[in-house]
């Protein structure tokens, strides 16, 4: 089976594998959210998002989607991307996650959340980290693109 007429040039062949990385991470972030909405089937979200618990969530949901937007929207619009501002802001996102979980198995030992709760609720915060990581790796991909 013959793919294509012509060979591709060493950049075209270099864009294409490119933008292969930029469809693999959006379908990896993609993958995270519908695990995200999976995982409330498993536990009412007025369950798992409750109190301080909820807060929490959310506040880093909003920071996380603010991350990827801030990345799509220069992918998009094909601007340049300030990586090491990315790596940065990429970095202190990570950092909360930890914070954020650490804080809620506090509330666990103490009781306050059941423990399926508790376990979906970290599965949820680690799906935002990975999100935050694939949003790190389409900047890194766009930033490839552009050195062609």
């Amino acid at each position: 089976v013959q793919l294509q007429e012509m060979s591709l040039s060493q950049k075209e062949s270099f864009e294409g594998h490119s933008l292969i990385l930029v469809a693999d991470e959006f379908e990896s972030i993609s993958d995270y959210l519908a695990n995200i909405a999976h995982y409330t089937k498993k536990e009412p979200i007025r369950n798992l998002l409750k109190g301080a618990a909820g807060e929490e969530f959310y506040s880093y949901f909003r920071e996380v989607k603010s991350f990827y937007n801030t990345i799509a929207n220069q992918f998009l619009k094909d601007t340049p991307i300030d990586i090491d501002k990315i790596f940065k802001e990429s970095n202190i996102l990570k950092q909360k996650s930890y914070r954020v979980r650490d804080k809620h198995l506090e509330e666990v030992g103490k009781g306050a959340h059941p423990p399926l709760s508790a376990l979906t609720y970290s599965d949820m915060i680690m799906s935002l980290r990975k999100i935050r990581s694939h949003s790190q790796h389409l900047a890194l991909a766009h930033q490839k693109s552009k050195e062609v």
